[in-house]
């Protein structure tokens, strides 16, 4: 619930950070100052708590799909909690390190209609993006980037953006970091700050 008469009114603590407390209409420095540690009070402690829970249950999915069901999943791979993994062949789905997977993307390792099971690969540093879908027996390289909606019928090659359905690699020769962060665009956001 908004308060308005906290937020509203321009001489408050909790003014946000284009308000200005003094009459010009003028941004200050001191306002913007006291909204950062307002916020960094009880509503900082909730939403680091709530960053907790969150990652003990994605710790808790992890060792679940390791160990109960026998996926090969790298203890630094990251995924959604909206992430499916293919429960039928849970021994061919293969994860390498610093690898994240997006909400509602499906990664399978069987095939009901053609009655096979295969082994799916995603390499080191990759991105596999929202509601994509990579299919059995498919090879995915080091360091690729598979795009939203991509359904993926076909190996890709490493160092390369994939897209589409059915997925086409898009742009080749580019380097990822961990969880397929592209290195030119970390370096170019890490010199603005």
């Amino acid at each position: 619930m908004l308060r308005k008469d906290i937020w509203m009114d321009p001489a408050s603590d909790m003014s946000p950070p284009n308000q200005s407390p003094d009459a010009t209409g003028a941004s200050s420095s001191a306002a913007v100052e006291r909204f950062k540690k307002n916020r960094s009070g009880r509503q900082g402690l909730i939403r680091r708590a709530m960053i907790g829970v969150r990652h003990a249950l994605i710790a808790a999915k992890s060792a679940y799909l390791r160990k109960i069901l026998g996926m090969d999943i790298h203890p630094s791979c990251r995924f959604s909690l909206k992430a499916n993994f293919d429960k039928t062949n849970p021994k061919g789905v293969h994860l390498d390190a610093g690898t994240y997977v997006a909400f509602n993307a499906v990664i399978l390792a069987h095939d009901m209609s053609r009655l096979v099971h295969m082994h799916t690969r995603i390499g080191k540093n990759c991105f596999i993006g929202a509601h994509a879908i990579i299919m059995p027996g498919v090879t995915i390289g080091d360091q690729c980037i598979i795009g939203a909606g991509a359904v993926v019928v076909q190996d890709v090659p490493p160092n390369s953006i994939c897209a589409g359905n059915p997925a086409k690699v898009i742009k080749s020769g580019i380097a990822t970091r961990k969880y397929g962060i592209l290195k030119d665009v970390y370096e170019a956001a890490a010199a603005n700050d």
